[in-house]
């Protein structure tokens, strides 16, 4: 579906770009050392968090998003490529300096350094050769009631995501590579309303992880479908989520070791402490998927 690949959807079991054993953490391997300098080339406004829009001194344009969904977005990103989905490229920056700062932002002046140092950011790989051709709506996209979809909202609701709006979703054109053929992408985009606690606009939060331990996941199953204790944005996404669906993507998710869940953590710079608790809410999750009864 989603998953990563060409536009048609793809067999579960089609397990050729699956990463099961591959080291979450490696995803962000080094890349501090290939964007020691960069420079601002746009800033939009897009979002709740402000942006920055820049490239590299070989050229490679990046995304920085500065503020408290840098964390979450980077581990959620991590979670989801995991287990098939297409996802985007997001690392985790302690430090960066950029060059051709404006005098002024619009949003986050407060975030970065006299001299453009910035802290604690994500940075989100744009290659030049993929484009955004449009976005695509949870309600009418070509997966409408496959399991590959279905475990995909499974899969949000794992992560706590509250802001599922369809702004969200993005499908990306990528060229052919080798003998490949060209793909789209469909991409669920902007991960960092997560880890923390679901519900209404003065109740929810993210990068929370006690908060997000401490909330409820699944509530129980009627009529052959699993209900959610899902407060978010969009909550209807969440109806009509069959049992056999709902175990579909737990086994998948299962396979990850909790060291693998715990790198995905790692990557993003949470605390030892955060990461014990972040890995075992998520395992509790997975158990849970996995264990539901009718």
């Amino acid at each position: 579906m989603i998953r990563r690949g060409k536009r048609n959807q793809r067999d579960a079991d089609d397990t050729d770009e699956r990463k099961d054993e591959e080291d979450l953490k490696n995803r962000s391997s080094q890349i501090l050392f290939i964007l020691p300098f960069i420079r601002v080339i746009r800033v939009p406004l897009d979002g709740s968090n402000p942006k920055l829009n820049v490239r590299d001194d070989a050229g490679m344009k990046w995304k920085i998003k500065l503020g408290a969904e840098a964390r979450p977005e980077t581990a959620a990103t991590r979670l989801v490529w995991a287990v098939g989905y297409s996802a985007d490229e997001d690392y985790f920056l302690h430090e960066v300096l950029v060059r051709g700062m404006p005098l002024h932002l619009h949003r986050g002046q407060h975030l970065v350094g006299p001299n453009g140092t910035m802290r604690d950011v994500r940075v989100k790989r744009e290659p030049d050769d993929r484009k955004k051709i449009g976005n695509w709506q949870w309600r009418n996209n070509p997966f409408s009631g496959t399991r590959e979809l279905n475990g995909l909202r499974v899969l949000m609701a794992v992560i706590n995501n509250w802001d599922l709006k369809d702004d969200n979703n993005k499908i990306i054109y990528v060229p052919a590579s080798g003998n490949g053929v060209p793909e789209l992408r469909y991409i669920i985009s902007d991960l960092g309303a997560t880890f923390g606690k679901t519900g209404g606009a003065f109740s929810r939060n993210r990068n929370e992880a006690q908060s997000f331990a401490n909330s409820k996941f699944v509530e129980g199953v009627q009529g052959g479908n699993v209900r959610f204790a899902y407060g978010g944005k969009n909550t209807g996404l969440f109806k009509n989520i069959t049992l056999e669906q709902t175990k579909w993507i737990g086994s998948w998710l299962s396979r990850l070791t909790d060291q693998q869940i715990s790198d995905a953590f790692r990557a993003a710079n949470y605390s030892p402490e955060e990461i014990e608790t972040l890995t075992h809410a998520v395992r509790a999750r997975i158990e849970q998927l996995i264990t539901v009864q009718g």
